[in-house]
């Protein structure tokens, strides 16, 4: 075994030459910290994405903080996006992504996107957060999408209810 996990940091923008390299290691990484361009140009995918399927295929069982951003992808019809569970999280702040990280721990959430296919509706931001005991910040930039017609009527006849005792800061911009 690993007794000192890794801390995958880089102030500077990485290429995706180096994103397999990375992912080979997050199985022992404790911090990932990281700007990526917003498209694999190999496998042709958001680098998000490639992240994703790195978490949920390999695991990251030392994750503690997760702050990644990506290059805004061109405009598109909003695709899928992910809440992914990492028991260990504490710390999850993503911009561009095309999912969120979220645990039994988790303090802090962040999300922000420059473009409206990569926002999240209410509701399934709240769904993610009921699973949140221990959050204390929430920031969402640009994170929530214009609610459509029957997501209105929806939250009407189905009110939204949520109980964060430890939440002590809400941040939205939009």
């Amino acid at each position: 075994g690993i007794d000192c996990p890794l801390r995958l940091m880089s102030s500077r923008g990485l290429c995706c030459c180096v994103l397999d390299m990375i992912l080979s290691r997050l199985a022992y990484t404790r911090e990932f910290i990281a700007t990526f361009p917003a498209f694999h140009r190999v496998l042709q995918l958001p680098c998000s994405d490639v992240i994703l399927s790195a978490l949920q295929t390999r695991g990251a069982p030392w994750l503690r903080v997760i702050r990644l951003m990506f290059n805004p992808l061109v405009e598109s019809e909003p695709g899928q996006l992910t809440a992914l569970h990492i028991p260990s999280l504490l710390e999850c702040r993503v911009a561009n992504s095309t999912f969120i990280a979220y645990g039994e721990s988790l303090s802090v959430l962040e999300i922000g996107s420059e473009i409206a296919s990569l926002s999240w509706h209410f509701r399934d931001v709240l769904s993610v957060l009921i699973r949140c005991p221990a959050i204390e910040r929430l920031v969402l930039r640009n994170a929530l999408r214009e609610p459509q017609h029957t997501e209105r009527l929806l939250e009407r006849l189905q009110p939204l209810h949520a109980t964060l005792p430890s939440l002590s800061l809400i941040l939205l911009r939009a």
